[in-house]
């Protein structure tokens, strides 16, 4: 074993300037695909941190216009028809929180004089989006109403000195619908009569108190602009809503016109495609793109998927040229160790004739080429720990991974048993007495 050792060093000290170089192209090679493998490594990590986060709470779709007239187009800008869609082809890898949100305000008049104007929220939920917000189990044919939305309600249906009026946008205030001795209710948007809400003509419900409202107080809106502050005018305060279910969206009278709408994505636990949200996203701006609407997401881990995915194109750029330059080296050795196999062509027919074997021909050639290709891994290795940790990944310094060390230490050996094989697949030492005596 010890003059094994030794004449391994001879034979690689008498091949110092070649190994030096085979070594030094190792290097090289190896520094490169470990850090781009380290940096790429870290971007999975802090992705899938994120996407876990995505997993616990729900990702608000944000939406702007351009060059949109509202007063010539009075609608949402997710649709329920576009709501359906959406639940139909992604309901299966996300959880969909949607509300269609229509502005009302009620009037208290005296003597023909306004004495009290409060607004009221009308919020069509789908059930995930109710589950989220509220404990109880809500009647499908039922609408449930916020302690002042139903104060002002009251007072129509209870007193018999007020008289209801109602009207909808689409019909202009008329003074005489106000009785000058009387004090009259008056709700803009949709029509209450005798205890019920009137969605359209011939589609009346009966609505009943929110309870335990003070368990959730407001709903943060949020969905025309992320930049709006959730105090001031983004909030709506439960107490003044009006709760309804999505499913009867169909049925109010289109003279009502909407005012906004919220919509969130949650991806589900067994979701295994990262890239479903921003797919929905894409849809909804190529279906009510021409609307003049305009979708986005500023979820954080999203537009870092986004960072990464450009960086990582990058970086696999860089990592086809450092396993370029290793399939280079290997190529290079397998061309080298053929002439150092011819060069020892006479030593090892002598040492054949002396009864050495092939195979510890091979295994003196192994430990040779391996010790070698280790050296230039290790250093490698090296020169990437203390390079890693200077460079950027898509939100931190990237990490150093062990688990490369092992990579690098098994890619160095298999690449040693492949190029040793192949040289000496290509000498001729099947009799090494006539070589011997060629020689």
């Amino acid at each position: 074993m010890r003059y094994m050792f030794y004449r391994l060093l001879k034979l690689m000290w008498g091949n110092k300037k070649i190994y030096g170089l085979i070594v030094l192209e190792m290097a090289v090679g190896v520094t490169i695909f470990v850090v781009c493998l380290n940096i790429m490594l870290t971007n999975r990590d802090i992705l899938h941190e994120h996407q876990k986060m995505m997993a616990e709470s729900p990702t608000v779709i944000y939406y702007n216009t351009s060059n949109k007239d509202f007063d010539s187009e009075p609608e949402l800008a997710v649709r329920y028809q576009d709501y359906q869609y959406l639940e139909e082809q992604f309901g299966n890898s996300v959880d969909l929180y949607y509300t269609a949100y229509y502005d009302a305000s009620i009037g208290l008049f005296l003597y023909g004089q306004v004495n009290e104007l409060s607004n009221i929220n009308f919020l069509f939920m789908n059930d995930t989006m109710f589950e989220s917000i509220f404990s109880f189990e809500r009647q499908p044919d039922r609408l449930y109403v916020g302690s002042r939305a139903a104060d002002l309600l009251s007072k129509a249906a209870d007193m018999d000195n007020y008289n209801l009026v109602c009207w909808g946008y689409g019909e202009e205030e008329d003074p005489d619908r106000f009785s000058q001795e009387k004090v009259n209710v008056v709700c803009r948007c949709f029509l209450v009569k005798d205890g019920k809400i009137q969605l359209s003509q011939g589609n009346t419900l009966e609505y009943e108190p929110i309870p335990n409202e003070e368990t959730t107080p407001y709903i943060d809106r949020l969905s025309f602009t992320q930049y709006m502050d959730p105090e001031d005018g983004a909030r709506l305060y439960i107490e003044d809503c009006i709760i309804g279910t999505v499913d009867m969206l169909p049925y109010i009278s289109r003279e009502y016109y909407p005012f906004d709408f919220i919509l969130q994505a949650k991806y589900r636990e067994d979701a295994q495609d990262p890239s479903v949200i921003p797919t929905l996203v894409n849809w909804l701006n190529r279906e009510r793109g021409t609307a003049g609407y305009k979708f986005n997401l500023t979820d954080k881990a999203l537009s870092m998927e986004k960072y990464s995915s450009e960086m990582n194109a990058r970086i696999f750029k860089y990592m086809i040229v450092s396993l370029a330059i290793v399939a280079i080296v290997l190529i290079g050795t397998v061309g080298i160790l053929l002439v150092i196999l011819n060069q020892r062509k006479k030593s090892m027919a002598v040492a054949y004739c002396c009864g050495a074997t092939p195979w510890k021909s091979f295994l003196e050639l192994y430990g040779e080429i391996s010790s070698v290709f280790l050296a230039g891994g290790i250093l490698g290795l090296a020169l990437s720990g203390g390079i890693t940790p200077r460079l950027s990944a898509v939100e931190s310094a990237a990490d150093f991974y062990p688990v490369n060390i092992v990579f690098v230490i098994l890619f160095c050996l298999a690449a040693a048993l492949l190029c040793c094989g192949a040289a000496l697949a290509g000498v001729d030492n099947k009799d090494p007495v006539k070589n011997l005596k060629e020689l």
